[in-house]
């Protein structure tokens, strides 16, 4: 049988960085259920009470309205689906990466579709905007931004880190969410100065 590291060096490709034993990291790069919530918050121009970045790239003009512009309790309830979404990142252990048949992924409630359905919102743009969002299905060839920053990624695992969730937000953004999880922005994680700086910070 041949190993990883042999494969690698028969092919002359980098074996990346030596991860602690039993070392496993999940990434979520495409959140439907936070990013369905900033593509609302985007479209139907609401300012909830939040210390949280605009989306970049921000989702093109569609026909989504809210039903009743101006009226507050919008906000309110977006805020609602927003921090109960956040919960349940916090509540779950993130499964082992890659998912097994006993231990696999997980999918967070849609609440807003729930609630209050599609009611103003443009489905299919929303769904194309989506879709169009970069997602890493392999590495580049400088490495993962974890494998960029591997030695702080590997200290923040020594401390409980199991999962990154990574949204495109506008500038630097990164909170933990619970006991295992790190809420960071796209541009955060792709600069390791910056990635490195906000994993010491929260774990």
């Amino acid at each position: 049988m041949v190993t990883m590291p042999r494969f690698l060096r028969r092919h002359g490709l980098p074996e990346g960085p030596r991860w602690p034993a039993g070392f496993t990291l999940g990434v979520t790069p495409r959140a439907r259920s936070l990013l369905e919530l900033l593509y609302i918050r985007d479209r139907w121009d609401l300012h909830p009470q939040i210390d949280l970045p605009p989306l970049d790239p921000p989702p093109p003009r569609d026909r989504s309205r809210p039903p009743d512009p101006g009226v507050p309790e919008w906000e309110d309830r977006w805020l609602g689906c927003w921090q109960e979404t956040l919960q349940w990142f916090r509540d779950q252990t993130p499964a082992p990466h890659p998912p097994t048949r006993t231990n696999p992924p997980e999918f967070p409630p849609l609440l807003w579709r729930r609630r209050y359905g599609d009611v103003g919102i443009d489905r299919e743009a929303l769904d194309e905007w989506y879709f169009a969002l970069p997602i890493e299905v392999l590495p580049p060839p400088d490495g993962s931004p974890e494998d960029r920053c591997a030695d702080a990624v590997a200290r923040a695992w020594t401390r409980g880190l199991r999962g990154v969730v990574s949204l495109p937000l506008a500038g630097d953004h990164a909170e933990r969410l619970g006991q295992h999880r790190l809420l960071v922005s796209a541009h955060t994680r792709a600069e390791p100065d910056r990635y490195r700086a906000a994993l010491e910070a929260t774990f």
